[in-house]
């Protein structure tokens, strides 16, 4: 990317910036997380490879930069849109083309009081079932996707996806249906129209959320997928306990993946203190072989404001029956905007 485009996407965004600090309504919101990290890593893993490398690292931990809004249309209905990017702190050109910027959640779509409904690219809603028990969310051997994908991507964000979001209903429920279109095209063979589906039911108040998803299809794997359970809640005001458990199915009907995930936070004046364990046991049904996959974090936040925080945390990977398990300690700062 030349000099000359970098500068008119810095220029953009700063203008869009400053059109939205006095927005009226129905205006472009702009908003953004910075997260970057320095990291201490021992045995290191790249693309779910573990080496006997030890570096020092500094990562930024999908940082973001977006925009999104909402236009009336009627009363009781509004456009709605957003469009969302990560982008590398740490220059690594790790997105698309080489660049600084990498496609995250877009879409468009209609909203009103029946609900929403979306197309574009963004998560499913599978993958937004865990709510927030991963505390460890986006971290270098933090998140639960160096445990939970053994034998299959629970992380997806689907392409060419359709979803319908429902209201809250019954206290906290809502509803969230979505299809994946095959878009048959030389060696793909699907053509349907809902080739890849997902489907999630949640409940959500001050205190607790709860959910339970199912999926299926999604990015050409047709007969993979899985079913997740997971639920958080407060048990005081300072203490915060989360558990998930996770079936999945690889295409192939041989390996079946059982996944739990368990999460503690403590907040204590500006600190909160986190612990997470998440572990993957995976079967061959032809060998009956099993192999399991542990990651043991421990972590503390320290609030500066409404929008920022520092932050230090521990992660170890476990893998049965392999000598090199990788490791990392790592400090942080976090900031939203």
């Amino acid at each position: 990317m030349t000099m000359t485009k970098k500068a008119l996407i810095a220029g953009s965004f700063l203008a869009a910036t400053a059109v939205a600090g006095t927005a009226t309504a129905g205006a472009p919101v702009i908003y953004g997380k910075a997260n970057i990290s320095l990291q201490n890593n021992d045995n290191v893993i790249v693309n779910k490879v573990v080496t006997t490398d030890d570096n020092w690292t500094l990562n930024s931990n999908a940082s973001r930069l977006g925009v999104k809004g909402k236009h009336k249309l009627t009363d009781n209905l509004s456009a709605v849109y957003k469009a969302e990017y990560e982008v590398y702190f740490d220059n690594n050109g790790q997105g698309n083309g080489g660049s600084d910027f990498a496609l995250r959640n877009i879409y468009a779509g209609v909203a009103g009081n029946f609900g929403m409904v979306r197309a574009g690219r963004f998560d499913t809603p599978f993958k937004k079932a865990q709510g927030k028990i991963d505390l460890f969310n986006d971290l270098y051997l933090g998140d639960i996707k160096n445990t939970l994908e053994g034998v299959y991507d629970a992380d997806n964000r689907g392409k060419n996806m359709v979803q319908y979001d429902s209201p809250k209903f019954a206290g906290g429920v809502k509803v969230h249906v979505a299809f994946q279109a095959g878009e048959q095209n030389g060696a793909n063979t699907r053509d349907g129209v809902a080739d890849g589906q997902s489907v999630a039911v949640t409940y959500k108040t001050d205190a607790l959320f709860a959910s339970l998803a199912w999926e299926e299809g999604f990015d050409g794997a047709d007969d993979e997928g899985g079913i997740r359970a997971a639920v958080q809640g407060k048990v005081t005001d300072a203490l915060k306990l989360g558990a998930m458990v996770q079936l999945t199915e690889d295409d192939t009907n041989t390996l079946e993946g059982t996944g739990v995930v368990l999460s503690a936070a403590f907040t204590a004046g500006k600190n909160t203190f986190k612990a997470q364990y998440s572990t993957e046991e995976v079967e061959n049904t032809v060998s009956n072989v099993k192999t399991d996959t542990s990651l043991m974090n421990i972590g503390v936040d320290h609030k500066l404001n409404k929008k920022t925080k520092v932050f230090a945390y521990y992660g170890g990977l476990d893998n049965d029956g392999v000598a090199t398990d990788p490791s990392t300690i790592a400090v942080g700062m976090e900031v939203k905007f």
